[in-house]
C-alpha cells in the first residue's frame, strides 16, 4: 500500500466490513497456497482499493450480477456479502466492480478523497 494515500471521508468500520467481505470471498475461492493481493492507489478525486485472488474466473455475464442480493455460487452462501459491499461503497459515493485479470478475479472499490477546506490543517 502506498504510504502517501490521501485521506478519505468514510466510516472506518463500514469500509473495514467491505474489505473483510472481499478478503473472505478471496480466501474461499483461491486455491490453497495461492496468492491474495490487496492494493490501493490514489486518483485525483478518489482512492481505489482492490482485493485480487488466484481463483477461477467469474463468467463474464456474472461480473455485474455478483453484487445482486441473494446471488451466490457458494453452497450454503446467503448471497448478501457482495450486495452489502455495494451498498456501503455506494453510500459513500463510490463504485465497486469485479473483473477477471490474468491471475484471477479482482474486486475494486472507490471512495472519494476528503475535500480539504481552505485554511484548515
Amino acid at each position: 500500500m502506498p504510504q502517501d494515500l490521501p485521506p478519505v471521508l468514510a466510516d472506518e468500520l463500514q469500509i473495514e466490513r467491505v474489505l473483510t467481505n472481499l478478503l473472505e470471498n478471496a480466501t474461499e475461492w483461491a486455491a490453497p497456497g495461492s496468492r491474495i493481493t490487496i492494493g490501493a492507489e490514489a486518483g485525483e478525486l478518489e482512492v481505489a482499493a482492490w482485493v485480487e485472488n488466484q481463483g477461477p474466473d467469474i463468467p463474464p455475464v456474472e461480473l455485474d450480477q455478483v453484487f445482486g442480493k441473494f446471488w451466490t455460487r457458494r453452497r450454503g452462501g446467503s448471497g448478501l456479502g457482495l450486495a452489502i459491499c455495494r451498498g456501503i461503497v455506494e453510500a459513500h459515493g463510490g463504485r465497486i466492480r469485479a473483473e477477471n485479470r490474468r491471475g484471477g478475479p479482482r474486486f475494486t472499490f472507490t471512495v472519494p478523497v476528503a475535500v480539504r477546506v481552505e485554511g484548515s490543517q
